[in-house]
């Protein structure tokens, strides 16, 4: 469990691991002594007066010196940066050649003056003069040695290594911590894992029921595709023809498990790759229609000789008539439940689209080697939940009105994981919330190799709190559409009450004619120690996150009055003065909202996103504002959410190219459900109905669905990875499914 202290605001946050998996299997069979650096090179203090670094003979645990970085963290330092980065670095005089190893490998101890939490140390890699690497070393604990690794595998240039530096971030600690860092024993390795890190005794095994990743759908009744098996054998693993393989098929939505066996017939040979074609017992494991993943095992004398390694792959089986919307709805929720983090909770960032075929998602011991191999980050990231979340929310509501709910609870179960990771181990004492968290990497990053950045206790974002509290607030309110969850309602909006109180004392000042409206900032530290910074992007102030703050603060209002409570009427007049500031900032320029950063930062994004996200939260501010009989409110919040989703459709342009309907699976659904969602409460608009249509048949009719079952670079951008962010594509299923059966989405 991580607790971080920090002037009384931040406590121990979400519990013991839900699972205690096993330490993947890595195999060093080489190394290379780098203990010159810590006796001959040049290390310099990097990163200002709180830190200072020495090479001594004290503490050393290889050869006879190490090196030593104090730090004194002072949270009140003159300049920009009050909380700073402490750091130390070596850049050798010539490029150092690690070229040959694919993992660095050093020592560290950490020592505080007040041992509170999990030290937090972090380390930067340089090639080419390029940053290539930069991660938390993991697994520290106070006043131990212990080991890092780093994965240098897909590092470019390592020939050509240019800088070696170690740093920290002053807001992880409290002010006035005295710090105390020993680093020694680098050393250069060779490793083996997963597959290639076979025992000899023991094999690895992939399936395959297709040549690459595409979906593999069936009809009920079908015959199940071809087998294809592929061992990897250990040098003393020779199967016999006797070996049996046994078969498992779990049905992800009713959870039900079966069995078969078959023996292996012939025989695999000890120490190299062997395919075989098989014919899967299909009759004896199919229960119906669903979503299954397989796998094989080989078993001798009956034992296993994988080691957990069997072969995994998936399909999906039709129902009767099963409307292909339904379908692919059903494909993409059971691919959601892979990107949950089975040991902390919470939707993974980014991962593979498909599965590595081999190791079984669902097994506990084995879970960080497939965490390994399927994710590209593990972090727990806002404004991906905020996406991910949505989806799940509409795709719910659509399987529950479809009559199906088995996989609307299975559904419920992914989003209500999310939700309870988010109240659990995101949101602090103070109300407000960290923008992303990364259990795994904090935990376990060794072995789960490069998966994103530590945790950073001490920064927050209004705008992320914004997105933090609006799919929360989404759940509320489909739930309480249907008549679903009212006490498990009451606790996620006391959760969104803590964090719209911190966005209201905080983050709400006057701005030109208007006292109540809603900024942008960045906050770092805690309680009166706490600075704030109002957002810039590429040099320019920019408001483009504005609306994802604000429209976390009118879905809740919404959804406080749908439970029977009062809106506040200091939210009341946040969300007041924030709407009509933002209608007359796009009246002025032709309808669009972050005009001061063109169509120049971050690629033109702004243009459009800045949009998107201010009319969702004027949108909410309708439904709040028309359901408290707050006629003239509810009017000019409906004519700024026109205004601004009209700028989108007729008005954008970017570097000279009209923004055209998006098929990217994270914009085109996000766009999908807003469009929708104002159709259904404002009213007809011709040109929203129009991108509605064309999104749609250009998703299923012109490209026949293969965007979502090709899982293959070459489609619409987000396709050929999963992750929180393009689980959002549930939105458009769920919404669409819902047109399809004649109970379209309305408020």
């Amino acid at each position: 469990m991580l607790t971080i202290v920090a002037l009384g605001v931040v406590g121990a946050l979400g519990g013991a691991p839900a699972i205690q998996p096993r330490p993947p299997r890595i195999q060093v069979f080489d190394s290379k002594s780098l203990d010159w650096l810590t006796e001959e090179a040049q290390w310099e203090n990097s990163g200002g007066k709180e830190g200072a670094v020495s090479v001594e003979a004290a503490e050393a645990r290889e050869g006879e010196k190490a090196l030593h970085f104090r730090v004194n963290i002072d949270w009140h330092n003159e300049g920009m940066y009050p909380q700073g980065w402490p750091s130390f670095q070596y850049k050798p005089p010539q490029p150092l050649d690690f070229s040959g190893y694919n993992a660095i490998r050093f020592w560290v101890k950490a020592e505080s003056s007040r041992p509170e939490g999990k030290p937090l140390f972090r380390f930067i890699l340089w090639t080419g003069e390029k940053g290539r690497l930069n991660q938390p070393i993991a697994g520290l604990e106070w006043g131990q040695w212990t080991q890092a690794s780093f994965d240098l595998s897909s590092i470019p240039e390592l020939e050509k290594v240019t800088l070696l530096h170690f740093f920290l971030c002053e807001s992880d600690f409290r002010h006035a911590d005295a710090l105390h860092f020993v680093v020694d024993g680098f050393e250069l390795v060779r490793t083996r894992s997963g597959i290639e890190a076979n025992p000899a005794d023991r094999c690895s095994m992939e399936l395959f029921l297709r040549p690459g990743d595409e979906a593999v759908i069936l009809d009920k009744g079908a015959p199940a595709p071809a087998a294809r098996l592929v061992f990897h054998t250990g040098e003393q693993c020779a199967l016999s023809a006797t070996c049996r393989l046994l078969w498992r098929a779990r049905e992800l939505f009713s959870g039900k498990v079966t069995s078969a066996s078959q023996p292996l017939d012939q025989p695999v040979p000890a120490g190299q790759r062997t395919e075989r074609e098989v014919v899967l017992p299909w009759g004896q494991l199919a229960t119906g229609p669903g979503y299954y993943v397989l796998t094989c095992d080989v078993q001798e004398g009956g034992k296993s000789l994988t080691d957990g390694w069997v072969g995994c792959d998936d399909l999906y089986v039709r129902g009767k008539d099963e409307p292909m919307t339904y379908t692919v709805l059903s494909l993409r929720l059971g691919m959601s439940d892979f990107v949950r983090d089975r040991v902390f909770g919470g939707l993974m960032g980014r991962t593979r689209i498909a599965l590595p075929h081999t190791l079984d998602p669902y097994a506990d011991d084995t879970y960080l080697e497939f965490v390994r191999l399927f994710a590209h980050w593990t972090g727990k990231h806002a404004e991906g939940l905020e996406a991910g979340l949505t989806g799940l929310v509409f795709s719910g509501e659509a399987l529950r009105r479809y009559g199906d709910t088995q996989r609307a609870d299975f559904n419920d179960r992914i989003l209500r994981d999310s939700i309870d990771y988010m109240i659990d181990r995101m949101q602090l004492q103070d109300g407000s919330t960290l923008v992303e968290r990364n259990d795994l990497v904090d935990e376990y990053g060794e072995q789960v190799g490069g998966k994103g950045g530590a945790t950073s206790m001490g920064f927050r974002d209004s705008n992320q709190i914004g997105e933090w509290m609006r799919p929360i607030c989404r759940a509320v309110i489909y739930w309480q559409r249907l008549g679903l969850n009212d006490d498990y309602c009451e606790v996620l909006l006391r959760a969104c009450r803590r964090a719209s109180n911190f966005l209201l004392r905080e983050s709400v000042a006057p701005l030109d004619r208007w006292n109540n409206v809603l900024y942008h900032y960045h906050f770092v530290g805690f309680g009166p120690e706490m600075t704030k910074t109002r957002y810039h992007q590429e040099g320019r102030q920019c408001d483009v996150y504005v609306g994802r703050a604000l429209s976390g603060l009118s879905y809740y209002a919404y959804a406080l009055q749908l439970m029977g409570h009062r809106v506040p009427p200091e939210l009341v007049a946040c969300l007041r003065d924030t709407t009509e500031w933002a209608y007359e900032k796009m009246k002025a320029h032709d309808g669009w909202f972050d005009y001061q950063c063109l169509d120049e930062v971050e690629g033109g994004c702004h243009t459009f996103l800045g949009n998107m996200y201010i009319s969702e939260a004027t949108f909410g501010w309708y439904l709040a504002a028309e359901r408290m009989g707050l006629e003239k409110d509810a009017a000019l919040a409906a004519e700024a959410t026109r205004l601004g989703y009209h700028y989108v459709t007729d008005n954008c342009y970017i570097r000279g190219r009209k923004f055209d309907v998006p098929l990217e699976f994270w914009v085109g659904p996000y766009l999908y459900w807003e469009l929708t969602e104002y159709l259904s409460a404002v009213g007809p608009d011709d040109t929203f109905s129009a991108w509605l249509r064309e999104l749609h048949e250009k998703w299923a009719v012109e490209r026949q669905w293969r965007d979502f079952l090709d899982r293959a670079p070459g489609r619409a951008s987000r396709t050929d990875t999963n992750g929180a962010l393009e689980i959002a594509i549930l939105g458009y299923l769920g919404l669409r499914l819902m047109e399809e059966i004649g109970q379209p989405f309305s408020y």
